[in-house]
């Protein structure tokens, strides 16, 4: 709906479903897409080793399928409110979403992605840095961090210390990615009750 990456070239592609495809937090699972003939050799490992879903999860995912262009364009008009209403906060140094004019990388999700939506994900740098990063954290109520993403909750995650934990700061600066940086996994929840958390929780922290 957003990308389709066999569109674009790829020979295979592995989706985790565990995220938007399921997008309610209840499975974990993975997809592969590719042709029939890749299709039936990942088929027969599965048989022999055992990497299938159960039943009920695929029960589960395949339920969800059913509303997930609804999810995905709400997620993502969400996320691009949010984006363009952080990107306004003195506090904010910077907000990371391919949607907004002022993304370096506008240009190519044009070219790559579809019906003019941009997806659930976006990343705000703190001016503040890591002591601001906690204090936003303890200053938000209903949005929980948490370690995964695309759920229709609205979650927040910490890549410094969690994904990319193992990393010297010499790494991290490498990768680009600052003490101050925090992803969000924007749900579904009502646009306007999203900011006002956000509003709130921002205009109160303390770097003290």
């Amino acid at each position: 709906m957003i990308c389709q990456p066999l569109v674009l070239g790829a020979d295979i592609v592995v989706y985790s479903a565990t995220k938007y495809l399921c997008g309610h937090s209840d499975v974990t699972a993975g997809i592969i897409i590719s042709n029939r003939e890749t299709i039936d050799s990942v088929y027969s490992v599965g048989l022999l080793y055992g990497q299938t879903l159960s039943p009920f999860d695929a029960w589960l995912l395949v339920r969800s399928l059913r509303t997930l262009e609804l999810r995905v364009r709400q997620h993502s008009q969400n996320a691009m409110e949010l984006a363009r209403y952080l990107e306004g906060l003195p506090s904010v140094s910077n907000v990371y979403y391919p949607g907004l004019e002022s993304s370096a990388t506008k240009a190519v999700a044009l070219r790559n992605f579809q019906n003019d939506l941009f997806g659930g994900m976006l990343s705000i740098e703190l001016a503040g840095g890591e002591k601001a990063v906690y204090s936003l954290f303890r200053n938000l109520k209903t949005i929980k961090f948490a370690p995964s993403l695309g759920g229709v909750s609205t979650t927040t995650s910490y890549p410094a210390k969690t994904s990319r934990r193992s990393f010297t700061d010499e790494e991290l600066e490498k990768a680009n990615i600052s003490k101050g940086l925090v992803r969000i996994s924007v749900g579904l929840e009502n646009i306007d009750d999203i900011i006002s958390e956000f509003q709130e929780a921002i205009s109160n922290i303390n770097t003290a």
